[in-house]
């Protein structure tokens, strides 16, 4: 009998324990709460179709139309005139913010001699 018992108080004991850590069902407040805190933490990771970015040109003339030759900045540092591209004013990619979508025509390009 005694065995009974202290198998069904372990058992009772055990239950407690897991519920314990199997935690608490989140709220659709602190759902949304958290997706917006991984949207501020890495804010170019999804593109807004709508938003400009800047983007320097690092490759050689002739090849402006290569994506990965660009990279995201935070303002534009070249002159206004030139004959090379340096920065582009632009929307990023739907699938990558960090690249431009050279499908749209730049809002405004930064030339360089």
């Amino acid at each position: 009998m005694a065995h009974k018992i202290t198998t069904a108080v372990f058992a009772l004991i055990m239950g407690f324990s897991f519920n314990s850590f199997a935690g608490t069902p989140e709220t659709k407040g602190e759902a949304k709460m958290k997706a917006d805190a991984i949207s501020i933490e890495n804010p170019n990771d999804v593109a807004n179709p709508t938003e400009l970015k800047w983007f320097r040109y690092n490759g050689e003339p002739g090849d402006e139309d290569d994506a990965t030759l660009y990279s995201v900045i935070t303002s534009p540092s070249c002159p206004t005139s030139g004959t090379h591209v340096c920065e582009i004013q632009t929307q990023p990619q739907a699938s990558n913010a960090n690249l431009p979508d050279l499908n749209v025509t730049p809002s405004e390009t930064r030339m360089k001699n």
